[in-house]
């Protein structure tokens, strides 16, 4: 009989990790700044412009990484 019950968990918990989530770089909230979002492909989330943006221009070319665990960036588009 694992799982118990209870009325506990469903439905009014308050804590939403995406809502908390804040870009690294400014350390605003993600859903709040009303930036536009960048998804790396190792997954870390940031504001594109300009936080993203101005990271990148100062890796350098060939040296574009996340700020977060430093993989290679190797599949950011740029609209523009």
């Amino acid at each position: 009989m694992e799982g118990g019950g209870g009325g506990e968990g469903g439905g009014g918990g308050g804590e939403e990790e995406e809502e908390a989530e804040t870009c690294a770089i400014c350390l605003k909230p993600l859903l709040a700044s009303g930036a536009a979002l960048a998804v790396l492909s190792c997954g870390h989330s940031f504001c594109r412009e300009p936080c993203l943006q101005q990271h990148l221009e100062s890796s350098g070319p060939g040296d574009a990484h996340c700020p977060i665990c430093r993989q290679t960036i190797v599949t950011f588009g740029t609209n523009g």
